[in-house]
């Protein structure tokens, strides 16, 4: 599994990074807002947050734009991995 080559890579980063992976998966699955909607705050809710928290831990991430980055890269990289698997 992917991770940033930063050694400062933390829980909290990884959690992030799966569930964005996640959400932007389900957002591509789903393109009826309603129904796309409604699986984001799944995703959102298993993961043990409410979706305030998790809309002010992607603002604290926008402070870091090097952080943001990083994740932005992890994400995507393992989005194109599964897109590569399920092939």
């Amino acid at each position: 599994v992917l991770a940033s080559c930063s050694s400062d890579w933390t829980a909290t980063d990884e959690k992030f990074a799966q569930m964005y992976a996640r959400i932007l998966i389900t957002r591509e699955r789903y393109p009826d807002t309603a129904k796309g909607n409604k699986e984001v705050m799944r995703i959102i809710k298993q993961r043990g947050m409410k979706e305030p928290e998790f809309r002010q831990m992607f603002a604290s991430y926008t402070q870091n734009p090097e952080k943001l980055r990083a994740i932005m890269d992890t994400v995507h990289a393992r989005i194109r991995l599964k897109r590569i698997h399920i092939q």
